[in-house]
């Protein structure tokens, strides 16, 4: 299954307060996404008290992007991952690099763009996180999401391959955090009710829906059937 948001409707998932990006060294966040309209965000991972993420995908008027940051103090560093075209699927994936200074994108499994931040060279992030999302109750997500997962370390241009080749089926956990298959309920179900967006990461950081977002049909083809 995957999950189909409204950006007019401001649909989301909330996942509430974790720790998980507090202190690493590297991150990767990634998911699919069949974005309508521009302006809005696939996933929002490690959000602060004024609405910060500390990584987040996000589709511009133009540009697929990504934003990080490593302290909550830090402004945002922002790297764009090509144009895109309404109603066409991508697989998206943001990896900052804390210790090395280092921010890339990856595009349907290749690498689209690096950015060097002398600022986070020899360090790992530090976070006062209270929140985080699927779309997200700002500029929300319009069209189906699918496979959205998050890693406390950096990910190889191998593995993201890979990920992206295995659509779902794929054995790589060494670092997850979170996985929301989004496989709860069958096509056209409304989702609802508190922690009822399951996470198959050891965190167990099962989320909320927020404003109907509906179940629709898989992006990705290992994920069609329902959990049981």
């Amino acid at each position: 299954m995957a999950m189909e948001f409204n950006n007019g409707l401001a649909s989301c998932v909330a996942i509430g307060s974790n720790a998980a990006l507090n202190g690493v060294a590297g991150a990767s966040l990634m998911g699919w996404g069949k974005p309508n309209v521009a302006v809005t965000y696939l996933a929002d991972f490690s959000e602060n008290g004024s609405g910060q993420p500390r990584l987040s995908i996000y589709f511009s008027a133009t540009t697929i992007r990504g934003y990080a940051r490593r302290l909550d103090g830090d402004a945002t560093e922002n790297i764009g991952g090509g144009a895109w075209v309404p109603g066409t699927l991508y697989h998206v994936v943001a990896v900052a690099d804390f210790a090395n200074g280092a921010f890339a994108i990856y595009v349907d499994g290749a690498l689209v763009n690096t950015l060097p931040v002398a600022g986070w060279i020899g360090n790992c992030s530090a976070t006062d996180s209270t929140s985080a999302y699927i779309s997200r109750n700002i500029h929300a997500f319009d069209g189906p999401v699918d496979d959205v997962r998050c890693y406390a370390r950096v990910l190889s241009a191998a593995e993201i391959a890979t990920i992206y080749a295995a659509r779902g089926r794929d054995r790589i956990v060494d670092g997850l955090v979170a996985r929301w298959k989004l496989t709860e309920a069958e096509p056209t179900a409304v989702a609802a009710g508190a922690g009822s967006v399951r996470d198959s990461g050891p965190l167990g950081l099962h989320g909320t829906p927020a404003n109907n977002p509906v179940y629709a049909e898989a992006l990705v083809s290992a994920l069609h059937s329902r959990r049981r």
